[in-house]
């Protein structure tokens, strides 16, 4: 595999293709994963940031399409004044 030329000249990659910082947090995560750490984690599903905050699921894709719909709404009215 050709990596993409940088100031440092070409990245290194290694047999099977792999850049350098992949290998490194592959091995990060195995040594997380054998240390315990994905254990029983605790579930962040429906939680926010504001405790009294409560939106089933279905409530909150609805608001994130309205959000996208208005959004890309407003990317057409830019696209279209150019």
């Amino acid at each position: 595999m050709i990596g993409r030329l940088s100031p440092d000249g070409p990245r290194q990659w290694d047999e099977r293709g792999l850049h350098p910082k992949r290998i490194e947090i592959e091995v990060e995560h195995a040594r997380r994963v054998a240390s315990g750490a994905f254990e029983n984690p605790v579930s962040l599903a429906n939680r926010y940031a504001k405790p009294g905050v409560s939106y089933s699921d279905e409530e909150l894709r609805q608001t994130l399409r309205e959000i996208q719909t208005e959004w890309e709404a407003e990317l057409d009215e830019l696209l279209a004044d150019e």
